[in-house]
């Protein structure tokens, strides 16, 4: 429950920013340095570059580790069978 909460809020991080910066990539800008529509707009950028990168990382280890354990079950002789029994199907006449 609770990763289920916490890619909730990644996803709702990401599609805010998202709106924000489409919203406001038009605003009226003083052309200062310090104009603070910019730095959050920079800010808002970092957060979605971030989380991209984190979740490519993610991935790249998920598919790493299944590769492997298919790897290691392949070798051992332990590879994935589905037979009545381990589907857990009931044999009654």
């Amino acid at each position: 429950m609770l990763a289920v909460l916490a890619a909730l809020a990644v996803l709702f991080v990401m599609l805010l920013s998202s709106f924000y910066i489409a919203r406001e990539t038009d605003h009226v800008c003083s052309g200062h340095a310090d104009c603070p529509i910019c730095q959050q707009i920079h800010i808002c950028e970092s957060v979605l570059k971030n989380l991209a990168s984190g979740g490519a990382a993610c991935a790249s280890a998920v598919i790493f580790f299944r590769v492997v354990r298919s790897i290691a079950c392949r070798e051992r002789g332990m590879a994935a069978v589905r037979t009545l029994v381990t589907l857990k199907v009931k044999l009654s006449n």
